[in-house]
């Protein structure tokens, strides 16, 4: 089997473990709250940013040619290899 990328490596972990604050899970992988996840050009949650949401996957960003959509540095830029921050959200 194929290596992940750095790209794919970082979106399993935002998959597959969900954001801790406290004591309570931010996302638990059913509808609700905190159930998408926006994955981020920039550091900190900045720059152009595409949403993955709740239910769905990208099983190889390489071969997705998902793009960075949203206005901000990045856009237009490849997501794969390209993911330096993400946060979960109600919805995006």
């Amino acid at each position: 089997m194929p290596a992940h990328t750095v790209a794919q490596q970082q979106l399993l972990r935002v998959v597959q473990k969900p954001v801790v604050r406290g004591d309570r899970p931010r996302a638990s992988g059913v509808p609700g709250r905190a159930e998408d996840v926006r994955l981020f050009y920039g550091v900190d949650w900045t720059g152009s940013w595409v949403c993955l949401h709740q239910g769905h996957s990208l099983p190889d960003l390489a071969l997705s040619g998902l793009r960075f959509f949203s206005p901000g540095a990045g856009k237009g830029q490849l997501v794969n290899d390209n993911v330096s921050s993400h946060d979960w959200g109600d919805a995006c």
